[in-house]
């Protein structure tokens, strides 16, 4: 959504960017991508989920226009306590009643949550006023839900701490007092021998740190469309189990490929009204290698020009090795788990 407080303040590239939302697989029709390789020698998972509901705020949002209709800001944010595998996230905006929002009533361009003093896995350097951060998790407009199929799951540790960045505007002629609620699926029981945890990779088609913003001159013409690109080193031998895309208005794709050119992830842009609905996600248990370079490409309209835009492929990786594949497949080797990234802003 084309929002009149653009460009984005500099502390949203700085810290977390955009929004993430991983899901079930709807079963709609994906690009061609390369071959997944089958989970096998899976440990059984940690156990039961234990559902807990947050909420913060509240947001005093004059209606659109006024002073303050808009929060564009950053700070600590509360989570369940202890040590747990994080399984799914699903997140909304609600009044002081707890009544949702529609979505483009209480537009939340993004709500974006990360671990304070952990390391980006993609940029390293990454800081936030001399502290290390790393993105984990969020959502956009669309709201979409997060999820996790065993065995693969966010390790949160007992002594973590969670900041978060957000940007949520009042577009109604209303002023409106708003909370961010977000509801999620824990297991207690999650530990290194029974749980594969996953680790965010959230890669750029321009630079690092990922989520600084360009501008698209909309000097293409008709059906001109601009194309940036960066290769991006994988930090480890492991398995790619889910990408999603950020884009703002304006967007058509971003793509994710292996070093070869063979495709791992397309995610497209999705409208409703001329404005970004929906970005497709991309499911997969894909191998990748340490060292190996994987190319992220985002493509714009450029038949018009379009502000602080933003292309980003987030990965959700699990830095493993699943030992010797199983000669019988009836009762070591899953399915593909039901891992779906997918994000808008």
């Amino acid at each position: 959504m084309a929002s009149p407080a653009r460009p984005i303040r500099a502390i949203l590239a700085a810290l977390l960017v955009g929004a993430i939302g991983v899901t079930a697989d709807t079963g709609a029709p994906r690009p061609a991508a390369a071959a997944v390789t089958p989970v096998y020698n899976a440990p059984p998972g940690g156990g039961p989920t234990t559902e807990i509901v947050e909420k913060f705020g509240p947001f005093q949002l004059d209606a659109y226009g006024g002073a303050h209709w808009q929060d564009d800001s950053a700070g600590v944010v509360p989570r369940p306590d202890g040590a747990y595998g994080l399984k799914y996230v699903t997140f909304d905006l609600v009044d002081e009643n707890g009544n949702p929002f529609g979505h483009h009533d209480v537009h939340m361009h993004h709500f974006v949550i990360g671990a304070v003093g952990k390391k980006d896995t993609a940029c390293p350097d990454r800081q936030v006023q001399g502290v290390d951060v790393q993105p984990l998790i969020g959502t956009g407009v669309e709201r979409t839900p997060i999820a996790f199929s065993d065995p693969y799951a966010l390790e949160v540790k007992a002594d973590d701490l969670w900041g978060a960045v957000w940007h949520l505007m009042n577009m109604t002629d209303q002023p409106h007092t708003v909370y961010v609620k977000y509801t999620m699926g824990v297991q207690y029981g999650a530990t290194a021998d029974n749980t594969r945890f996953l680790t965010p990779y959230w890669a750029d088609a321009r630079h690092c740190p990922a989520g600084d913003t360009w501008d698209v001159p909309g000097n293409g013409g008709p059906g001109g469309v601009e194309v940036r690109s960066k290769t991006w080193a994988m930090p480890d031998n492991g398995y790619i189990v889910g990408i999603g895309g950020h884009m703002h208005d304006g967007g058509i794709s971003i793509a994710t490929e292996h070093e070869d050119g063979t495709p791992i992830c397309e995610n497209a842009a999705i409208y409703v009204q001329g404005l970004i609905d929906k970005i497709t996600p991309c499911p997969t248990h894909d191998t990748v290698t340490k060292g190996e370079l994987l190319k992220v490409t985002s493509t714009y309209d450029n038949s018009a020009p379009h502000e602080a835009v933003m292309g980003m492929s987030v990965m959700y990786l699990w830095l493993g090795d699943q030992g010797t594949p199983p000669s019988s497949t009836t009762t070591t080797t899953r399915p593909v788990p039901v891992v779906t990234p997918g994000f808008t802003g």
